[in-house]
C-alpha cells in the first residue's frame, strides 16, 4: 500500500467507531493528524534506528490491513515496537 492508501484506510478504521464522537473536541480532522504522524515518521534525522522506521512502520501498517487475521499478530508487533522509535525521534526533534 503506498502512503495515500494507508492514510485512508487508517482514516476509515477510525473515523466512524473512535473519532466522529469526539470531532467536535480537536482542533485538526483525523486526515490532517494521520498526515502529520505520517510526515513525523518519515523526516530525516540522519540517524538509522529511527529513520529506518520511515520504510518499516508504513510497510507493517500496509501489510497489516492486507493481511488475515492470523498474520496480523506479526504486523501488530512491529507496528508496537516502532512506537519506541516514534517516541525517541519525537524527543530528538524537540530537544534543543
Amino acid at each position: 500500500m503506498n502512503k495515500d492508501e494507508i492514510i485512508a484506510k487508517i482514516v476509515h478504521e477510525l473515523y466512524e467507531d473512535h473519532f466522529s464522537l469526539k470531532e467536535s473536541e480537536f482542533s485538526v480532522g483525523l486526515r490532517d493528524a494521520v498526515e502529520l504522524f505520517y510526515g513525523l515518521i518519515t523526516i530525516p534525522i540522519n540517524n538509522e534506528e529511527l529513520d529506518g522506521m520511515a520504510t518499516t512502520l508504513p510497510t507493517a501498517i500496509g501489510n497489516f490491513y492486507q493481511s488475515d487475521t492470523e498474520h496480523k499478530l506479526i504486523y501488530i508487533t512491529t507496528i508496537a515496537t516502532a512506537f519506541d522509535a516514534i517516541i525517541k525521534k519525537v524527543f530528538f526533534l524537540t530537544d534543543t
